[in-house]
């Protein structure tokens, strides 16, 4: 595809996603603090937390406490689930760092490390939507190596990927490993140079084409990224993203729909956040020095999202919550306290399909919190009949994408549905087949294919759900 071409989809992209966020009613601002009822005891303090948003809309939080690494999940409805389910075995050693990531069918994976003989070790363990967690944690390491810090991801095929730092003589390493819903784990891999510079602090994200992103702490205490392209595999080496020789750590990477690499963390020398932004065409920006204009403050452990229209939400401790936005049509925000200025700390922010936030962090000691803010309902279509029976709600995720894209309905259940795809100018390139379990539900899956099975041009498309006499329309964009 050309420059051109490129350009015009993704300016495309920028205006469907504006015009289809910019519908229907949302609620501005963050909604009221929601209490997790967790509170620890002792020197607990809930001291490491991690969320994310699964394809219904629903929240999965996972915690630290005295009590072992916790679980719980708040509902799109608005409420809890149930109570918190300790995620590793009563009788293990204390655990660290845990990391989530929810797939497109509901299903929750965690990992942590926690010692085992004085080294540490990395666990997996993964709570299926019907039978719940599996019988015991799966030990993904090297139990005679120590290793910690891992970050986990999960792509639209189902497969999962655990990033982790490894010792070794002469530095850590990054370690990758993946698991395929129908093969199982494989042998993992190393991911770093290799060549005698220490790594440490992996995180990882997964885009809406299944690439995957990894940045993390190196030599010299700089940033480095790596990625690994779907159907093609890593890159030949890492790129190094800083080269001030500040202490850096906590790195944190997103990509949004318009294919955008955003990274954010700390640099502990003078506690600022720093910024850096890959634009696709253009290659990576400077670093951001003063990520938000009081110098006075200071920041720590910071966490991000960016969703499909190139929208970048940021969030940091500095004894308060900050949370900060960028959009690409203004710009920066001005960055904003979520909580009171006394002991907040460690963040962590999740963005679900319709674009609702969700963060957790610690209010210690007392208790764990978890906060809001409402997309309204936007990225969700709706209708009603007199009687107030919904008739839709319906999804389609990823949106961009480049594989495929799924399609999630619900509808009164005495109904049946159609769906199609259109291109801009009113034409049927695709009839789809809803398979449905539960009366009212269905699901669908376009792959870019025309009713030929060939592969249609890069650009916007409509999808169209009837159901009656009652009829809505989605715009879909496909990248290559």
């Amino acid at each position: 595809m050309t420059n051109y071409g490129k350009a015009t989809i993704l300016f495309l992209c920028i205006l469907t996603m504006a015009l289809f966020l910019g519908t229907g009613s949302c609620l501005a601002g963050w909604l009221a603090e929601i209490p997790t009822n967790e509170v620890p005891d002792g020197a607990g303090l809930n001291s490491s937390q991690a969320i994310s948003a699964d394809f219904n809309g629903d929240f999965h939080m996972v915690w630290l406490s005295n009590q072992g690494l916790k679980y719980r999940k708040f509902l799109s409805v608005g409420d809890w689930e149930s109570a918190a389910q300790r995620v590793d075995p009563v009788d293990s050693d204390p655990p660290g760092t845990p990391c989530t990531a929810a797939d497109c069918e509901g299903n929750v994976h965690v990992v942590w490390w926690s010692y085992n003989g004085g080294l540490g070790e990395i666990h997996y363990r993964e709570k299926d939507v019907i039978s719940g967690w599996d019988a015991s944690p799966t030990s993904l390491g090297n139990p005679d190596v120590d290793e910690w810090s891992p970050s986990i991801a999960v792509d639209s095929h189902g497969l999962v990927h655990v990033v982790w730092a490894k010792e070794r003589p002469g530095g850590p390493e990054i370690r990758y490993k993946c698991k395929d819903p129908i093969a199982g784990w494989d042998t993992g891999e190393i991911i770093s140079s290799g060549d005698g510079v220490s790594s440490d602090s992996p995180f990882m994200c997964v885009d809406s084409e299944d690439n995957l992103h990894v940045v993390w702490v190196g030599g010299n205490n700089d940033l480095y990224y790596l990625k690994k392209t779907a159907g093609v595999g890593w890159d030949a080496e890492p790129t190094r993203l800083t080269f001030e020789g500040y202490e850096n750590s906590d790195p944190r990477v997103a990509v949004d729909g318009l294919g955008c690499i955003h990274v954010i963390w700390t640099v502990w020398d003078d506690h600022q956040i720093k910024y850096k932004k890959y634009t696709p065409g253009y290659g990576w920006e400077t670093v951001t020095s003063a990520f938000y204009p009081v110098e006075a403050i200071h920041g720590w452990f910071p966490a991000l999202v960016a969703d499909q229209s190139g929208s970048v939400h940021v969030i940091w401790e500095d004894s308060a919550i900050i949370y900060r936005r960028f959009d690409p049509g203004s710009g920066w925000s001005t960055p904003e306290s979520l909580t009171q200025a006394t002991d907040y700390r460690n963040p962590s922010i999740a963005l679900d399909v319709c674009g609702n936030l969700g963060v957790i962090y610690a209010h210690a000691p007392e208790m764990l919190a978890f906060l809001r803010r409402s997309a309204g309902s936007a990225g969700v279509a709706t209708d009603t009949v007199g009687d107030g029976a919904q008739v839709f709600a319906w999804q389609v995720c990823p949106n961009p994408f480049g594989n495929h894209t799924t399609v999630s309905y619900r509808i009164a259940a005495s109904r049946s549905a159609s769906l199609s795809v259109y291109d801009v100018t009113g034409r049927l390139v695709q009839s789809l087949s809803a398979h449905s379990g539960t009366p009212g539900v269905g699901t669908a899956v376009w792959g870019g294919e025309n009713y030929l099975g060939e592969r249609v041009e890069p650009g916007v498309y409509y999808l169209r759900l009837e159901s009656g006499s009652h009829t809505e329309v989605k715009p879909v964009v496909l990248f290559k």
